[in-house]
C-alpha cells in the first residue's frame, strides 16, 4: 500500500535525523532502549527493500560520504546506523567489522547476512 510506504519513509527520515543528532556518547544507551527497539522494527520492515525516491537518493549519497571518511572517523556510527536505514545489506558493508562497538556488532552482523 502506497500510504503505507510513504509513512514509512517519514518515519525513516526522522529516524535517521534523530541518529545523526545524536551525540556519538549517547548512542548505546539509546540504541539498547526504546528507540533502538523501534530502529529495529523499522530495519526489519525491509523499508530498505523499496526503490528510493529522489531526495532519499540525496541523503544517501551525503551518508555514504561521511561513511567514506573511515569507520574511526567522528560520528561514524551515527551515519552508519542512518545509512542501515536505507541500504540493502550488500549495498553497506563494513571492512573491520571490529571497529564497531559491541552494542551494535551483533545487530550489524545479522543485518548484513554474516
Amino acid at each position: 500500500d502506497e500510504s503505507v510506504v510513504q509513512e514509512l519513509r517519514q518515519i525513516r527520515k526522522q529516524m535517521a535525523d534523530f541518529w545523526i543528532n545524536l551525540e556519538p556518547q549517547k548512542l548505546e544507551t539509546f540504541y539498547l532502549g526504546e528507540m533502538g527497539k523501534g530502529y529495529q522494527a523499522l530495519l526489519n520492515s525491509k523499508i530498505q527493500n523499496e526503490s528510493l525516491i529522489e531526495s532519499e537518493q540525496e541523503f544517501l549519497r551525503q551518508l555514504a560520504a561521511q561513511l567514506a571518511k573511515g569507520i574511526e572517523a567522528p560520528k561514524t556510527i551515527n551515519y552508519l546506523l542512518a545509512a542501515m536505514l536505507y541500504c540493502r545489506s550488500e549495498q553497506l558493508r563494513i571492512e573491520d567489522i571490529t571497529k564497531l562497538p559491541h552494542w551494535l556488532l551483533e545487530d550489524y552482523q545479522k543485518f548484513a547476512g554474516n
